[in-house]
């Protein structure tokens, strides 16, 4: 049987051997999944830095029940917020301020149009960093499962057209595996439209509000073996 070498675009080397095994081929498909951004999850930080530890955590948890307060009066319940208890550390660099309280609190946003106002309101309740953890959408496992299917019948298409001369066929999968990177796609921008999930700091300029019209994607490589036979 004739060893089969491809080098086609975005395919990846054919192995065809003529030991006991029978002969493969096997090649890389791009699938990209647009997915509109559901709700996204976000990480609200409190640091307070004094030379008395005391002092530091008394002003730490007030403005931590600050924050909370505030999120509740948006409409969060308690169990809505993930706290995490603070803690004390010493930073012998900061002089007479070498002592510092931090604590966060996690929360997701649905209403992903109002996260311009939401961080403005807590930068003044005393929220000191201000992180996107991520974007989420509830049908996503569904997406994915299509993204997959379509990369096997892309694969199976281009392995068939390239084997049509070899009195070949496409046989069963031998091996699948995948690899993705997030990505976040900002509709109604000039520039590039395709950014990475940016962290999001304060103090700073305000956040402007990208969010009415978005989505995300994630580009998933699929490296697809197929065994092949003869016809």
């Amino acid at each position: 049987m004739k060893k089969l070498t491809l080098l086609f675009f975005a395919l990846t080397i054919i192995s065809c051997n003529e030991s006991q095994d029978p002969p493969s081929i096997q090649l890389n498909v791009d699938q990209k999944v647009r997915i509109p951004i559901e709700y996204i999850s976000i990480s609200a930080q409190v640091q307070v830095n004094s030379g008395d530890p005391v002092e530091a955590e008394q002003k730490g948890y007030k403005k931590l029940a600050d924050v909370v307060k505030l999120l509740q009066e948006t409409g969060y319940e308690r169990e809505q917020l993930i706290i995490n208890s603070g803690n004390i550390s010493d930073h012998s660099y900061r002089d007479n301020k070498r002592i510092r309280f931090s604590s966060s609190l996690n929360f997701d946003l649905y209403e992903t149009d109002k996260l311009d106002a939401l961080r403005k309101l807590l930068v003044k309740a005393g929220a000191t960093n201000f992180n996107i953890q991520g974007y989420h959408n509830s049908k996503e496992d569904s997406l994915f499962e299509q993204a997959y299917h379509q990369a096997i019948e892309k694969a199976r298409t281009k392995v068939d057209r390239f084997i049509a001369d070899e009195n070949l066929k496409t046989g069963k999968i031998i091996n699948l595996s995948e690899g993705f990177h997030d990505l976040i796609v900002v509709s109604g921008l000039s520039g590039s439209n395709t950014l990475p999930p940016p962290p999001l700091s304060m103090p700073g300029p305000p956040v402007d509000p990208l969010f009415q019209k978005e989505y995300y994607h994630r580009d998933i490589e699929f490296t697809i073996k197929f065994e092949l036979k003869g016809k």
